[in-house]
């Protein structure tokens, strides 16, 4: 009997212990399928945001690239004066910021570009005024190979969003851009073809020298400028190859360092000739496998380069009734010329008509009329320069100008009244 006893209670202990190792591992099993089902719906939470905020950011970055397009075709007609910070900002905000999401009827791919209060998610900002100097860096395109050149240049902001008006996510960009403006003759020497320069006697140039293929160089020669070709720069004659003096190219320290160093003469026939440009020159020597592009004139070339400093032509009558500094005329140039001309860039236009002073500002809005010019007055002197009479603008001590002759009516280059 005793023994019977106790074969049952240890059968109870042993369906007791089977009955907790289930429940536990019952227990472990729900808890491993609900981590599972968390990290499912997590999982497929984040893939779902992922998506929705690359798509956000997606419509944002079409935004701003759009917006960069459009406020570089806003600023390529506007003068690069000094001072006009708050102005160029105005500009921005009426003719840009406030007109530009309705581009995108309000939304890219069912991605909002305005905010929830329904003004656009974009601001364009002037960063700095307009700075006369050195551009220092920067990638300009294929045809502008301006950086170390003299200009002036001003920074922007600009910042776009793009926002799922149903799930909330919302991306932002952000890109600081640069407006430039180069002069337009900013080399001593630009040659379209092969340029050698073998001087026999010693020869110094001042100023910035490109060409557009090989550039052959002999000395002694020194050079206090940047020195650019979009093939290749060579240390020789072109016809036999042979080496005649020193060339020495300014540094950006103002050292002058020659071409040949030791034994080696160091232009596109060294092996190491793109790192040791750099590296002897500090940039201000450099050839097509540096990347310099082909540059091309601000003009078009069929046109005569005297068009650029000549008055600006319409065929259109009111126009030109309205705004009589153009020359009405049926012969005109390019369309690229005529945006390059000074007249059309310059900040003050005038007009003398019977010994009364009209002028227009850079947009061709008609300033004279502001009680700012009512003291101004226009002065032509009689002064004779190569036997023919010019008019000047001749200043008095008073800070007015003085009219030394009636004629009237605009006075082209080399004109005579």
């Amino acid at each position: 009997m005793q023994h019977t006893y106790n074969t049952r209670a240890q059968e109870r202990k042993r369906s007791g212990s089977i009955m907790v190792v289930t429940l536990l591992v019952c227990f472990t099993a729900v808890a491993l399928v609900g981590s599972y089902i968390a990290y499912t719906m997590n999982s497929a939470f984040q893939t779902r945001y992922t998506i929705d905020y690359r798509k956000a950011r997606a419509a944002a970055d079409a935004s701003l690239e759009y917006s960069t397009l459009q406020l570089a075709n806003l600023l390529a007609n506007q003068a690069m004066f000094p001072c006009r910070t708050n102005e160029i900002q105005t500009l921005i905000n009426s003719n840009l910021v406030n007109s530009l999401f309705t581009m995108f009827t309000n939304n890219v791919d069912g991605y909002y570009l305005t905010l929830t209060n329904g003004q656009p998610a974009l601001r364009i900002k002037v960063e700095s005024d307009v700075t006369t100097g050195i551009i220092a860096a920067g990638a300009f395109g294929t045809n502008a190979n301006i950086v170390g050149a003299n200009g002036d240049y001003q920074f922007f902001t600009i910042t776009a969003g793009a926002r799922n008006p149903h799930s909330g996510v919302t991306a932002v960009l952000q890109k600081r851009v640069q407006l430039l403006g180069v002069y337009l003759i900013r080399f001593g020497v630009f040659y379209q073809n092969d340029l050698e320069i073998q001087p026999g006697p010693t020869m110094s140039f001042f100023g910035a020298v490109h060409c557009n293929t090989n550039m052959y160089l002999g000395g002694p020669l020194y050079f206090y400028d940047r020195v650019t070709s979009h093939a290749n720069i060579y240390a020789k004659r072109k016809d036999d190859g042979t080496r005649n003096g020193i060339v020495n190219i300014q540094d950006q320290t103002g050292v002058n360092v020659p071409m040949k160093q030791g034994a080696n003469y160091i232009d596109s026939d060294y092996a190491l000739w793109m790192g040791q440009a750099l590296t002897l020159w500090d940039g201000r020597v450099l050839s097509g496998v540096h990347g310099v592009p082909s540059l091309q004139p601000p003009i078009n070339i069929t046109d005569s380069p005297r068009a650029i400093i000549e008055r600006p032509l319409t065929t259109n009558a009111t126009l030109a009734a309205q705004t009589p500094f153009y020359t009405l005329t049926t012969n005109t140039v390019n369309d690229d010329t005529e945006v390059e001309k000074l007249a059309n860039k310059a900040c003050l236009k005038i007009l003398v008509s019977n010994s009364t002073v009209y002028a227009w500002d850079y947009q061709n809005h008609l300033v004279s009329t502001n009680p700012a010019f009512a003291n101004a007055v226009l002065v032509i002197t009689n002064t004779s320069y190569s036997s023919t009479n010019h008019p000047l603008f001749a200043k008095t001590n008073m800070d007015t100008y003085v009219l030394s002759n009636t004629n009237s009516g605009f006075y082209n280059i080399g004109a005579s009244f």
